[in-house]
């Protein structure tokens, strides 16, 4: 009975989107620009089947996964959240800021300002006990990381993990494929800072 309720509740924590509306967002943008679900799949690598579950609400999409998507539509991640229209953009409140849940991932991302021509963009990510990205992620800027609370690994392609502790931080090109991990036995809260941010 234990084992059936574990699976009942995986399964219904698959079936609900990153976030709400996100599914028919990106099936609008693919629609807009006029490509079927095997011509994105084909130059994202991501399967047709998998990406027709996220259009549909049905699966969870990574942050890696997120992120090649939106940099094959040519949109920005905020492009694809609810619109905060309340505040200025230049004054973000705290209940304001635009979460990215990583369910598969174990892992949240904030969003601490509105991403466009913007000289950084700054994330805000908590990372549960064993959580982390599951791929890695690159793009052409620079990149800031400080950890606030907990230790994380910071992971290089092809390179040991590198453990930062409550305090640390890191700057590298952010071309270099990367991911973070929770690397102690609580959760951990790191700040991301990305320039430019477009």
């Amino acid at each position: 009975m234990l084992k059936k309720t574990m699976v009942d509740t995986n399964k219904n924590r698959l079936e609900q989107a990153v976030v709400d509306g996100l599914g028919p967002k990106l099936r609008s943008l693919r629609r807009d620009r006029g490509l079927s679900l095997q011509q994105v799949a084909d130059a994202t690598g991501i399967s047709s089947s998998f990406l027709s579950l996220v259009e549909n609400g049905k699966n969870d999409l990574t942050v890696a996964r997120l992120i090649r998507l939106v940099a094959h539509y040519g949109v920005a991640v905020s492009d694809l959240l609810p619109e905060e229209k309340d505040e200025p953009a230049e004054i973000l409140r705290g209940e304001h800021q635009r979460h990215i849940p990583s369910r598969s991932e174990n892992m949240d991302l904030y969003l601490l300002t509105s991403e466009g021509n913007r000289a950084m963009t700054p994330v805000l990510a908590t990372y549960e006990v064993g959580g982390g990205m599951n791929e890695f992620i690159s793009y052409d800027s620079e990149q800031w990381d400080y950890v606030l609370d907990g230790s994380i690994e910071l992971i290089f392609e092809d390179a040991e993990p590198i453990v930062l502790h409550q305090g640390d931080s890191a700057y590298y090109p952010a071309k270099r494929p990367h991911k973070y991990r929770n690397a102690g036995d609580r959760v951990a809260r790191a700040l991301h800072v990305r320039s430019p941010g477009n």
